[in-house]
Formats: structure tokens, sequence, C-alpha cells
């Protein structure tokens, strides 16, 4: 029996905006370093609303044998990270990091993200940068509100997803890799 398991890093909103804002002060000085943003939603869903600089990448090519699009060439030749959020965005990570890419999967889709930051991240507007007053102004005030003092800034993340018939083995595989992991953000 063939097992699925994902072992791409993950980020979550709060960790991206964090990024964002201390990226613009110095661009190779976060984890993330130089990133772009991939958004693998429809077409139709991308033109509507996305985070902006996001790229729309179909994720249709990625079954293809000349699944390179000139947007994933530039990301390679300038070693960027690539932050790749939307419908169907674990598979397109998990298939671009076993490629060799530096893949890291965005938690959540649109609506997560509109509700936790309504402004400064999302186009709609016209908007061609990231609003980094109300980015930051927003941030701290779900710091100091949301999550309390002295707790990291962001929620527990989700277990990560291993399929097989084996559950027992599953929880093993889970937990061990509960254990090793550390937030990344001090």
């Amino acid at each position: 029996m063939l097992i699925v398991e994902e072992n791409f890093p993950f980020i979550d909103i709060h960790q991206l905006v964090r990024c964002i804002i201390s990226n613009e002060s110095s661009p190779n000085g976060t984890v993330l370093g130089n990133f772009l943003l991939l958004d693998v939603n429809d077409r139709e869903m991308y033109n509507n609303q996305h985070i902006i600089t996001a790229e729309h990448y179909n994720k249709l090519l990625i079954a293809r044998l000349n699944y390179e699009s000139e947007i994933l060439a530039k990301a390679r030749k300038e070693e960027k990270t690539l932050v790749i959020y939307g419908n169907g965005a674990s598979n397109v990570t998990s298939t671009l990091f076993q490629r060799g890419f530096r893949a890291i999967l965005l938690n959540g889709d649109i609506s997560t993200f509109k509700k936790m930051y309504p402004n400064g991240l999302l186009s709609g507007g016209g908007e061609e940068e990231f609003d980094l007053v109300a980015l930051d102004k927003r941030f701290e005030f779900l710091k100091a509100t949301r999550w309390g003092k002295g707790r990291i800034l962001h929620q527990p993340l989700p277990l990560r997803r291993a399929k097989s018939a084996d559950s027992a083995q599953r929880q093993r595989q889970l937990r061990a890799l509960s254990a090793k992991r550390k937030p990344w953000i001090p």
C-alpha cells in the first residue's frame, strides 16, 4: 500500500504577515527570505480576490510533464521560497517540494485571511502594495487580544496527515513529528 505523507513545511497567516512586515525593512532577514506567493485557486477566484503580490499558478499544470511555468522557472533561478495557498495547495506544495523547490504551504483560505486581516493584505480595490501600517496595527491587536501575553503567536498547528491502512502506525508517526516540531518565530 502506498503511504502518502506531507513532509513539507507550513505556516499560518500570522507568520506570513509577520514576515511581510519584516521583509520590507530587510528582505533577506526573515525565515522565508526572498519569497513568492502563489495562488492555486481557480482563475476566477484569483481575479476576484487574492493576497497582494500573489501570482496565479494553474494547479492542473502540476500533472503535466512540463509543469514549470515562467513563474516557477524564475523562482528556481532566483532561489525564492514559494508560499502556496488556495484550494488544492497542499498537493501542489507537496509535489513542488518533492521536485526540489523551496515550497511552504500557507494554511487557510481567502475568507480566513480576510477575517483576520481585513485591510492591507488582500486585493480588491486595485492595490498593488501591502498596507504595512494597517497590517502591523492589526497584527499587534491580534497579538494582544487573541493570544494573550507570553503565548506563541499562532494557533496550534494542525496534525500532518498521513494516509495508511495502519492507524496505530499513523498515530506513532504523528507523535514523533509533533515532538520534533518547534515554533520558528521567536
